[in-house]
């Protein structure tokens, strides 16, 4: 009567409650004993009501190995026990969450990155939102707030409060000017409008590095830090420019030429100075914001890594204890590395790895080192397999042991050799036939294709090789080829 409605299983404390003063007289006082005891995972006070458990049952007419049967379940229900209110809490604003996930999904995203904390968390949370196609936008003078927000696209867009040398006060005022007054039409017409009290070097430059100046015309975002020809920087004209207009606005003296009250300032050009690579621009926005936003520089090698690779960064550092004796293989950029001696002399060294989830360190001894520290480059890309096995002489310690660092651009080039596309019989259509020629003929390439259509009827498969055929697989190519949801495929 008390595991009716969770099929005989024991789900809730509240079940072992009631059960053991049903099964073995425990009084009211004793079974609240034994939840807390499960609860906090209390081996020792656990063993002690064991024998007492026992005891009773045989006295109340229980089988004796059915009730050792029931103890030991509740030994292992023990680590994952939960109580029944709380369970029903949870519940509830699980089904509220995963409802306004579904009808709101930007908003609740927002909100969900809003409250993530950590680097990671927000790096984490962002790449769900690309998994669901929300598209996270960089933060922007004219449509940013603090916080994260969406947009009328239903866009997310990042909060300027989160770059580095931008506090409130500058968000601010940036946000109140341009809902009194209007967006902004240039650098120059901002730092006009600003109060130079408001904004100041530091924080121009953070708001430059993270892309807020982007949306504006002909900009980027090496102007404000390259002198060009007249010996300044965007950021030096944008400050001359606003406290010139500033001085001009505040003061009763007259222009010499002007006729007028108001002293004339003339907008300077901007400077003409050659932009940043991708990779560079990508590395400053991450030392203001301490994750990529506007793209990641392991973009063009996204595909490998999600159909070569068995583990993330993320996951190695969390634990080795699933990759036991297994064999790992993930990629990365090299963000770090340590070249080190020993005590007795001999040289190791470290490399971090970072990829789209996280970084782990790679620990270089003996061999490892003399093999891969050709690698301690920050900025290369990698492609790593290894062995995780336990430490020598160290039981139950384990360590990543390398079996072979590959440049991620070498991988890259022969990764993939053939697509394999799955359709059954049933789902094949002339309309589906026309698409999927207009989108291969769009995509050609080097790769082998070859279909395989299923009769699921007849139970069998007829495979069907292209001869004339041959595609360039990459994100956009698979990215289309999703869309059709009576294709299935695998890469070789």
């Amino acid at each position: 009567e008390f595991l009716a409605e969770t099929y005989g299983i024991t789900v809730y404390q509240e079940q072992v409650m009631r059960l053991s003063q049903k099964l073995a007289n425990f009084t009211k006082g004793d079974a609240d004993t034994l939840r807390k005891a499960m609860g906090k995972k209390d081996r020792a006070t656990l063993d002690k009501m064991k024998g007492k458990f026992i005891e009773n049952c045989k006295t109340n007419g229980h089988d004796s190995v059915a009730a050792e049967k029931v103890w030991k379940d509740w030994e292992a229900f023990a680590s994952y026990a939960f109580n029944k209110s709380h369970s029903t809490c949870y519940a509830y604003i699980g089904f509220q969450t995963a409802y306004l996930k579904a009808h709101y999904p930007s908003e609740f995203m927002a909100s969900v990155l809003n409250h993530s904390g950590s680097i990671e968390t927000v790096s984490f949370f962002m790449e769900e939102c690309k998994r669901m196609g929300i598209k996270v936008l960089g933060p922007d003078v004219n449509e940013g707030f603090g916080k994260f927000s969406v947009n009328t696209n239903g866009d997310i867009r990042f909060g300027m409060a989160s770059i580095k040398g931008v506090g409130e006060n500058v968000v601010n005022a940036i946000v109140e000017e341009r809902k009194n007054n209007g967006p902004f039409i240039s650098v120059f017409d901002m730092a006009a409008r600003l109060d130079s009290k408001a904004i100041n070097k530091k924080s121009i430059e953070g708001l430059a590095l993270s892309g807020a100046f982007d949306g504006f015309e002909n900009m980027h975002r090496a102007m404000f830090f390259t002198l060009d020809q007249e010996g300044q920087t965007l950021t030096d004209k944008m400050i001359k420019y606003g406290n010139q207009k500033n001085l001009g606005n505040n003061t009763t003296q007259a222009s010499l030429f002007s006729g007028n009250d108001e002293i004339v300032v003339t907008e300077p050009s901007l400077s003409n100075v050659e932009p940043w690579s991708d990779l560079e621009q990508l590395s400053r926005e991450k030392e203001v914001v301490g994750f990529f936003i506007s793209g990641h520089p392991l973009d063009p090698f996204r595909l490998v890594l999600e159909h070569r690779c068995n583990a993330n960064c993320a996951q190695l550092k969390a634990g080795l204890e699933p990759f036991k004796n297994k064999e790992v293989i993930f990629g990365g950029i090299i963000t770090g590395f340590e070249n080190r001696t020993s005590k007795t002399g001999n040289a190791f060294g470290k490399l971090v790895v970072e990829d789209y989830f996280g970084s782990v360190d790679l620990m270089l001894f003996g061999k490892d080192f003399i093999e891969y520290n050709k690698y301690m480059v920050n900025g290369l890309f990698v492609f790593v397999k290894a062995k995780v096995h336990e430490r020598y002489n160290q039981p139950g310690s384990l360590e990543i042991k390398l079996s072979k660092i590959e440049l991620l651009d070498e991988v890259k080039k022969s990764a993939f050799n053939q697509i394999k596309l799955k359709i059954k019989l049933q789902n094949l259509n002339d309309n589906l036939v026309v698409k999927l020629n207009s989108l291969l003929n769009k995509h050609q390439g080097k790769s082998s294709l070859t279909f395989y259509v299923e009769d699921t009827e007849s139970h069998q498969t007829i495979k069907l090789f292209s001869k004339t055929n041959k595609i360039a697989i990459d994100t956009e190519f698979l990215q289309e080829l999703d869309k059709y949801k009576e294709v299935t495929y695998d890469l070789n």
